[in-house]
């Protein structure tokens, strides 16, 4: 039995040039300050595994992991479903994201220990996945997505590289018909030669508001609609309702945390596709 020694959390910085505070936007001249960490876990018998988070290194999840740490130590490394369900209990108050960086230190520490990738000790067999370009959210200011066309250019861009699908992160300004005319601008540049996607990130200002922009999507003919409105895709039954006035596949529930709630969404009909994020649903144990 390895039995988990000690916990190591390390907090670090550092600095991205020409980037805006906002998510992604390009911004000459302007530097910002990234904060992440990492955790590491060693065993008494000298096994370690480790993982940096990446957009679930917030700090409100670095101040879970170090209240979490203390109570791994003395108990089997290869527990991790033990351990998993512990921290779950334990932590039910709280949104649980610090579970991740720990259960996923604790996968990788499995890995070195069989000599085998995560992907083999769960069973994996696909060495190729498909994959679709994610938009940056767009700017007024000069420069990174600014205007419409920049859209269409980028989505042509992305289709003579080979990638086959592309998704639009828009101005997030709440303007349904902006939305849309970004929309019909990349379907008019790729034609049917790409699959495309829309998420305004929760940024639509009403029901109504996603009912327009949905219906959009219908006569585009896009892949997805995801995350439409200012519920912020926690309210089944308001996207249930969303689902009967549109065709286009629902792709909801980013926002809400774990497999029950994720389950309720899908059995109550609130989604046709689901959203699962290992950084933030409990790790890789809480998303198998």
């Amino acid at each position: 039995v390895s039995k988990i020694r000690r916990i190591i959390v390390q907090a670090y910085t550092y600095q991205l040039d020409d980037f805006g505070p906002s998510i992604g936007t390009y911004a000459p001249g302007v530097s910002i300050e990234i904060s992440k960490f990492i955790v590491t876990i060693e065993t008494e018998d000298g096994l370690q595994g480790s993982y940096a988070p990446h957009y679930g290194a917030t700090q409100h999840a670095l101040a879970q992991v170090n209240e979490m740490a203390p109570g791994l130590i003395g108990q089997s490394a290869e527990q991790r479903e033990l351990i998993f369900e512990r921290l779950k209990l334990g932590f039910r108050h709280f949104d649980k994201t610090g579970i991740a960086a720990l259960d996923t230190a604790l996968w990788d520490l499995a890995g070195k220990k069989h000599g085998a990738s995560i992907s083999t000790l769960l069973g994996g067999y696909r060495e190729r996945l498909p994959v679709y370009a994610s938009t940056t959210p767009g700017q007024k200011t000069p420069g990174g997505l600014d205007s419409i066309e920049k859209y269409a250019d980028f989505a042509q861009l992305c289709g003579e590289r080979g990638i086959p699908a592309f998704k639009i992160h828009s101005f997030f300004d709440g303007d349904p018909k902006a939305e849309i005319a970004i929309m019909q601008a990349v379907r008019k540049r790729v034609g049917d030669s790409m699959k495309l996607m829309t998420d305004p990130a929760s940024s639509l200002p009403s029901f109504m508001a996603a009912v327009e922009v949905g219906r959009a999507c219908d006569d585009l003919e896009f892949f997805w609609f995801e995350d439409p409105y200012r519920d912020a895709s926690s309210s089944a039954t308001a996207q249930k309702r969303l689902r009967g006035f549109i065709q286009t596949p629902m792709l909801v529930a980013e926002h809400i945390r774990g497999f029950e709630q994720k389950a309720d969404f899908v059995l109550s009909g609130g989604t046709d596709i689901m959203h699962i994020n290992p950084e933030l649903d409990g790790g890789i144990t809480g998303t198998m």
